[in-house]
């Protein structure tokens, strides 16, 4: 003798599923879960006629519907066409640095310019050294040379 299906529900993505099967163990397998989704609080058992109803007349196969609507469970549901794309949220979850981060990127930028300043500041100091050491061979230069030569 066949056990008796029950109709339990779940909410999974953007889809709500919906599936007949005699218990929550194989009602979780079928709908591809690999831990119980019943024992999680993910799923419950369906009181509602429709879904009974809807779940019966395909028995172990999950049907599914957008989250949130009200519509029947089929299939192959398809979202609503009418979904508007507001990136809003995303002006909410960004913020500024923190206070940390700030002083942090301060503190590279000025060691950044100290770094910078002080190649400068060194390729400076090898070039007038360079033009120092050609003026006093310039001068040892007119100094070696005999006065009788000159």
């Amino acid at each position: 003798m066949a056990r008796k299906l029950k109709a339990y529900q779940t909410s999974l993505g953007l889809f709500g599923l919906a599936i007949a099967a005699p218990s929550m163990n194989t009602g979780s397998e079928s709908l591809g879960a690999d831990s119980n989704l019943f024992h999680q609080g993910a799923a419950k058992k369906s009181e509602d006629p429709d879904v009974i109803a809807a779940t019966t007349v395909a028995p172990g196969v999950a049907l599914k519907r957008p989250v949130g609507s009200s519509g029947k469970f089929k299939e192959n549901a398809e979202l609503p066409a009418g979904l508007a794309i507001d990136d809003s949220w995303k002006k909410a979850y960004r913020k500024s640095p923190s206070r940390k981060v700030q002083k942090h990127l301060k503190r590279a930028a000025d060691h950044a310019a100290d770094r910078k300043a002080a190649l400068a500041f060194e390729k400076e100091r090898k070039h007038r050294d360079r033009e120092r050491a050609k003026e006093e061979a310039t001068r040892t230069k007119g100094a070696r040379v005999s006065p009788a030569r000159r």
